[in-house]
């Protein structure tokens, strides 16, 4: 007979259930269904299953948590964000506790499959949502998970408020350059966008009618032509939906011969890594990564700790970052909520283009010859 002692892995196999099942049962959790407990507490009488004590340092237990990313793909979502203040937030968020956080890709549930790292206790998706095979692995583990900027019926959600931010930027807009405004947007069927155009329409600040929300299914189909047509008809400021957006349409105006600021003003949402790639220093929302991170940790951790998955929705606002692309002051870019992406004493930017030959404030649609 052999003297091998029996492990989870023997219980599993013979309940045909899941390791990370197995474990919690053992180890008290109220989530799993009543049959389920039954079935393995049945595996153990039957196996003579012995559970052995493992001290913990400190006494403290050790969480495991898996953060969610999105794939690379169209379009590239990790030019929203910075992944660095994504997790100091979190990190901030979990506090003193003790915790392994393990990066994963939405297509991938190898953390969860994997032996060594032991139970998976939370799970956070940053920026996208759950596939279809994670959200059926966390519910059959009782997994909690938090989802950040996206709305979710099952999990709970920590999102941008965009309604504020569009507020805000509608407030500074009015007051810096008032006048008729163009709100332009990608992938109208997503529901990032859906929400973001519902909430710039419902901004009374900004007087944007359903008929100024211009929208392109990708950046690769905005042309220079679409774009200077917005401002032959008379747009003084161009709202875009996010900073790459705004990027994009900034390449189109310098192409069109368009000053900015001097002849449309621009704005972007998300105060995204990818604004480093022009030189004037467009005005833009930050979209909140590190306390989105934050919040979503606290959440996550104080469920399950309560052993339970939270549900619900949290808005987290974002600031004001003020930049030249609205042909702001001296003072309102150096206050408290400003950006400057660029070197000290390199002020040509977009404008200096302009001068250099571009085309006059008077009209800013005509060509040289």
């Amino acid at each position: 007979m052999s003297s091998r002692r029996v492990t989870i892995y023997d219980i599993a196999n013979h309940a045909d259930l899941s390791v990370s099942t197995v474990s919690r049962v053992l180890n008290g959790s109220t989530l799993i269904p009543q049959p389920t407990r039954e079935s393995v507490l049945t595996a153990v009488a039957e196996l003579g299953y012995e559970s052995r004590r493992i001290r913990r340092p400190g006494g403290r237990a050790v969480f495991n948590i898996v953060v969610v990313l999105p794939d690379s793909g169209e379009p590239p979502t990790h030019l929203f964000y910075d992944a660095t203040a994504l997790f100091s937030g979190i990190a901030r968020g979990i506090g003193e506790r003790r915790a392994h956080t393990i990066a994963a890709l939405q297509s991938s549930t190898a953390p969860f499959e994997g032996k060594k790292l032991g139970d998976i206790d939370g799970c956070i998706c940053a920026f996208c949502e759950p596939s279809a095979e994670l959200r059926a692995l966390l519910r059959a583990r009782s997994i909690p998970a938090v989802v950040i900027n996206r709305y979710d019926d099952e999990f709970a959600s920590v999102v941008n408020d965009a309604a504020h931010g569009f507020a805000t930027l509608a407030d500074h807009i009015a007051r810096v350059r008032p006048g008729k405004v163009a709100y332009l947007s990608v992938g109208p069927d997503r529901p990032i966008a859906r929400y973001r155009r519902d909430a710039v329409l419902g901004t009374g600040a900004l007087g944007i009618a359903r008929d100024r929300c211009f929208e392109w299914e990708s950046l690769s189909v905005i042309t220079t032509d679409a774009i200077r047509r917005i401002v032959a008809d008379g747009a003084r400021t161009l709202v875009c939906m996010n900073d790459l957006v705004a990027v994009a349409v900034y390449e189109r105006l310098l192409r069109a011969g368009v000053d900015v600021p001097g002849d449309v003003g621009l704005t972007g949402y998300d105060a995204a890594p990818v604004l480093g790639l022009v030189s004037t220093p467009i005005t833009t929302v930050d979209l909140a990564v590190d306390r989105m991170g934050e919040r979503a940790a606290a959440i996550l951790v104080a469920g399950i700790l309560a052993r339970e998955s939270p549900r619900g929705c949290e808005h987290v606002a974002g600031a004001l970052v003020v930049g030249e692309s609205l042909g702001e002051s001296e003072g309102e870019r150096y206050g408290s909520t400003t950006c400057d992406r660029r070197e000290p004493g390199n002020r040509a930017g977009n404008r200096g283009r302009a001068r250099r030959g571009g085309p006059s404030r008077r009209d800013p649609l005509q060509r040289k010859p």
